[in-house]
């Protein structure tokens, strides 16, 4: 099993229980991020759809790329893909 820690620098999918950033999206929609830090209470993650919907409604542009915190209370699930292969049964 892989530690969360050790994938800081590559790509997750989260889901969260309920829209942590925009209160009025529902939730249940598990979205790509960047994994930046784990720390014991949640996770930093770079957003991508949220940092565009920022930079579009509030912004306009930004140095650097904003990361968001999500504590684990909040998190449905975390996966990544693994180094092996998957087939569908459907496939055969």
């Amino acid at each position: 099993m892989t530690q969360l820690s050790k994938l800081v620098g590559h790509e997750i999918v989260l889901e969260l229980l309920t829209p942590v950033v925009r209160p009025k999206k529902k939730s249940g929609k598990a979205q790509k991020v960047k994994l930046v830090a784990v720390e014991s209470a949640g996770i930093w993650v770079e957003y991508p759809e949220e940092t565009t919907n920022i930079l579009l409604e509030h912004v306009g542009a930004m140095l650097t790329t904003p990361v968001f915190f999500f504590p684990f209370s909040q998190v449905r699930y975390i996966f990544v893909m693994g180094d092996l292969v998957a087939l569908s049964e459907k496939a055969f």
